[in-house]
């Protein structure tokens, strides 16, 4: 299981986890939105709907996976890389 965390807010430089017990971890995203999933595999799709609004153009979406994972981190958790999506260009 994990979380997918969203955020229109990337933290530049990405914030170290090691002091929560996530070594080697970073997080790329502030103050986040996040949905939960189940996966028995590993990967997982969760679709995103996004108006087709011209008002939002030029908006940047920040995500980041968080999933668990006893073995690789003492919190049992481990973190993806970030993507950040434009909208409109």
């Amino acid at each position: 299981f994990g979380a997918l965390m969203r955020s229109l807010t990337q933290a530049v430089p990405p914030i170290d986890m090691t002091s929560v017990g996530m070594p080697g971890c970073y997080s790329h995203v502030v103050a986040p939105e996040a949905t939960l999933f189940l996966s028995p595999g590993t990967s997982v799709q969760l679709p995103e709907v996004l108006p087709n609004n011209t008002a939002l153009m030029g908006l940047t979406l920040v995500g980041q996976a968080v999933t668990f994972n006893p073995t690789l981190s003492p919190l049992g958790l481990v973190a993806s890389n970030a993507t950040v999506l434009s909208l409109g260009y």
